[in-house]
C-alpha cells in the first residue's frame, strides 16, 4: 500500500531478494503516476518471474527509488499505525535507516490485513507465549525433570488452533470460527483461556450450543 507526497521524479522498483544487498530474483516497476498524492493505493502486479520460495529461507521484499527528496517522495502503510492490526505471524521485519545504517526493526512488520501476510501457512505457530505455555499444562508428558500436564501421555491429543493474532489480540469472528472447526473435527474439550469486555447473544448462542452438543469448555 502506497502513497506519496508532491511528485516524485523516478518511479519505483519493487523486488524479491535472498540477501538485503543481494541480486533481484524477480522485480517490477511502479510508475509515479500510479502512486496517488496524499492518499493510499494497493498496486499489484505480477513479479518479472514467478517466484518459488524455499522452506527455511529468509526473503527481503524490497521497494527502492532513485529520487531523493524532503519535498517528493513516496511512503508505505504500516499497518501497526493504519488499522491498529497485526500481522497473523509477525515473522518478518521492516528495515528503517537510522543515522546512516540500516537496522531491523523486529516489533513491526509489513502487513496490511487481507491483503499482504508475511506468513499464511499451516503451522500454527505462537507469538507470544500463552497457547504453548497452556498446552503444556494441559497435555505435558512425565519426563521426570520437569513439570507433568494434567492429561499427559498417550491420552491426549491436541488440536492446536490459532484465533488470535502475533499480538494476541482475537476477535469474536476469529474464536467463533475456531470453536466451530474444533467441534465438526471431533475435539471433546476446548481450553478457551482469553477474555472480553462486551458478551454477544451470538457468542452465547453458540456457547449453548456446543455444550448441548457434549463439548466442556474450560475458560
Amino acid at each position: 500500500m502506497l502513497g506519496k507526497k508532491g511528485n516524485p521524479s523516478h518511479g519505483l522498483v519493487v523486488s524479491v531478494r535472498e540477501s538485503f544487498n543481494g541480486p533481484e530474483i524477480a522485480y517490477y516497476n511502479i510508475t509515479a503516476r500510479e502512486v496517488p498524492e496524499d492518499d493510499w493505493a494497493f498496486i499489484n502486479k505480477n513479479f518479472s518471474v514467478p517466484v518459488a520460495c524455499a522452506p527455511d529461507t529468509v526473503y527481503y521484499f524490497v521497494i527502492k527509488s532513485q529520487a531523493v527528496d524532503k519535498q517528493n517522495y513516496y511512503y508505505l502503510a504500516n499497518d501497526k499505525y493504519l488499522n491498529n492490526n497485526y500481522d497473523a505471524y509477525r515473522e518478518g521485519s521492516i528495515w528503517w535507516k537510522v543515522n546512516g545504517k540500516w537496522a531491523s526493526q523486529s516489533i513491526y512488520d509489513y502487513y496490511l490485513k487481507n491483503y499482504f501476510k508475511t506468513n499464511s501457512y499451516h503451522y500454527p505457530r505462537d507469538n507470544n507465549g500463552h497457547r504453548t505455555h497452556c498446552a503444556g499444562i494441559i497435555g505435558a508428558g512425565d519426563t521426570r525433570f520437569d513439570s507433568v500436564g494434567v492429561a499427559f501421555g498417550r491420552n491426549a491429543k491436541i488440536m492446536p488452533l490459532k484465533a488470535c493474532d502475533s499480538s494476541g489480540s482475537l476477535w469474536v469472528s476469529s474464536w467463533i470460527a475456531a470453536l466451530e472447526y474444533a467441534r465438526s473435527m471431533g475435539a471433546n474439550i476446548v481450553n478457551m483461556s482469553f477474555s472480553g469486555s462486551r458478551p454477544s447473544p451470538l457468542e452465547r448462542s453458540l456457547i449453548n450450543s456446543v455444550s448441548s452438543a457434549g463439548l466442556t469448555l474450560v475458560a
